[in-house]
């Protein structure tokens, strides 16, 4: 049964109304969990730590992908200014999921900045603080829901394909938290800005100011800058008039399919975009099933995502792909609000150590 069209109401009949109606008498009980844990943050009850340097938080309030990843690597590379050099060298703190987002921010930003997965963020801070005294900043991926750690710059993505997941919490939506949450948001930023149209980007603008009482911060696009085939980088143009296959695993497939389209352009042909849950698992037998899939439907090719690569390569080890496998690299780019987001980074970078809890402020 698809998720999205459970949840959105878009699957009708019997048996899906049966099933959002199971998910909607847990929903309160989820929802009210979540307001009680919160207040007890908010109320002091909970204690917070400090992570020794000044700390941004990157997340958001759906289950599913609204781009943290990318968001993560834009922000490291503008936080790092001059490269690993720079006296603000970012360190990324992840939860590490099944560690395909992990290994894909490590490959992708490489020396540019330190890295540390571990449930425990304050752990993970100590353990790279001990490993690289020069880190000047920690990010944290996924992080708006963690609130045991103090963040100096709270962020919260948005996105305008899927914006309130479906406007249920979880279980029966894809909110991890009411939507009021976002007013603890230093700041949202508006991702995919470039999927909907100008009416709908407004719309969505209006709800987050009545929301937050402040307006969205910046409008962000993604986009694919490059592929990669293996370690040699090509052009986005060189899928145009291919015959491809698209596989993913990711939080929201339907941007990596309206990506992988646009690109094939009118004269190229997704002959299938097999799209798995979110992390997905791979057995090897399983991407040879693909492989397979794709030669009979005459695809030239494979694409597919960074963290879906990296479990890919892993699972056959040595063996070569079926098809030649290209990956996709995601850009972000601010169409409104960069200047924004750089003055919160650098207001951030600015505070001394003292106030973002010391050289050994780690709880």
């Amino acid at each position: 049964m698809d998720v999205h069209g459970l949840m959105s109401g878009a699957s009708r009949g019997v048996g899906p109304a049966a099933v959002r109606a199971a998910l909607a008498a847990a929903e309160p009980a989820y929802a009210g969990a979540v307001r009680v844990r919160n207040a007890l943050y908010d109320r002091g009850w909970r204690r917070v730590v400090r992570l020794g340097r000044p700390t941004v938080s990157v997340g958001n309030v759906t289950a599913g992908g609204t781009g943290k990843t990318p968001m993560v690597i834009e922000l490291c590379r503008r936080l790092a200014g001059d490269g690993a050099g720079s006296p603000c060298r970012p360190a990324v703190l992840m939860r590490g999921y099944g560690g395909d987002e992990s290994r894909e921010v490590a490959e992708t930003l490489g020396d540019a900045a330190a890295m540390e997965v571990n449930v425990d963020r304050a752990a993970a801070a100590r353990a790279v603080l001990r490993r690289d005294p020069r880190v000047g900043v920690f990010v944290l991926d996924d992080g708006f829901q963690h609130r045991r750690v103090h963040r100096d710059l709270d962020l919260v993505l948005v996105d305008a394909t899927q914006p309130f997941g479906y406007n249920h919490v979880l279980p029966r939506g894809l909110l991890r938290e009411p939507v009021a949450g976002l007013r603890r948001a230093s700041a949202v930023i508006v991702t995919r800005a470039e999927a909907v149209s100008d009416v709908h980007l407004a719309a969505l603008d209006e709800r987050i100011e009545a929301i937050t009482s402040r307006p969205a911060a910046a409008h962000a696009a993604y986009e694919w800058a490059a592929l990669r085939d293996g370690d040699e980088q090509r052009s986005v143009a060189d899928l145009a008039g291919r015959r491809v296959a698209g596989v993913c695993g990711v939080g929201n497939p339907a941007a990596f399919e309206r990506a992988l389209r646009q690109a094939v352009g009118e004269h190229g042909s997704v002959v299938f975009c097999a799209a798995g849950a979110d992390h997905q698992a791979y057995t090897r037998e399983a991407v040879r099933g693909l492989g397979a899939r794709a030669r009979a439907a005459g695809a030239e090719l494979v694409v597919t995502t960074g963290k879906d690569w990296v479990k890919w390569r892993d699972t056959l080890g040595g063996e070569p792909a079926p098809l030649p496998v290209w990956r996709a690299e995601v850009a972000v780019r601010f169409v409104r609000g960069e200047a924004a987001v750089d003055a919160m980074l650098a207001g951030v970078v600015a505070r001394d150590g003292s106030e973002a809890g010391g050289s050994g402020g780690v709880g």
